[in-house]
């Protein structure tokens, strides 16, 4: 194999090992100010879509050993993205692709097991990372601030208690 093709092959292999995900995407009737749109939108998700040649990922989805569904689906005008958040990157896809109609997405891999186009579309449904944070930190946070307002509540309680027995007092 000639040195640009084992360098074109090992940049391949570095993007599909340093990703969890690796959604395939047939880009066909895509004009170049859409691709740049969505390569925008993308980035700003931590996400980047490449495009290689067919027979290089057909040879990485061979070395990772992923089931020949994956590989079937690198046919045609497709492209391949890639990213840390697969919810973020799905749910874009899946805007893009409902204002434009284009890219199609064909399916992938998610943390090494095949899934389809209908896996992503539900993947895009989830909430982000950030979001699910966000939730686990309020349902820790929650029996802590429910704790406080009871302890203030019954001390409030115990001070009316005591400036009535007072006013009481100093009534008679």
């Amino acid at each position: 194999m000639r040195s640009e093709k084992e360098a074109i092959k090992r940049e391949v292999q570095e993007t599909v090992a340093a990703t969890d995900y690796l959604f395939i995407v047939e880009y066909s009737g895509m004009k170049v100010q859409q691709i740049d749109a969505l390569r925008r939108r993308l980035r700003k998700d931590q996400a980047r879509i490449r495009v290689f040649k067919n027979t290089f990922l057909r040879d990485v989805c061979e070395e990772r050993k992923w089931p020949a569904t994956v590989g079937d689906k690198v046919d045609g005008m497709v492209a391949v993205v890639v990213g840390e958040d697969p919810v973020a990157a799905a749910r874009t896809l899946k805007k893009f692709g409902s204002e434009h109609k284009v890219p199609v997405v064909r399916g992938g891999v998610l943390e090494n097991r095949p899934v389809s186009a209908e896996d992503i579309d539900a993947v895009a449904s989830l909430p982000s990372i950030d979001q699910l944070r966000g939730q686990l930190v309020g349902a820790l946070a929650a029996p802590m601030s429910g704790l406080v307002g009871v302890l203030s509540g019954a001390q409030s309680q115990l001070v009316r208690v005591l400036k009535a027995v007072e006013n009481k007092k100093s009534a008679a």
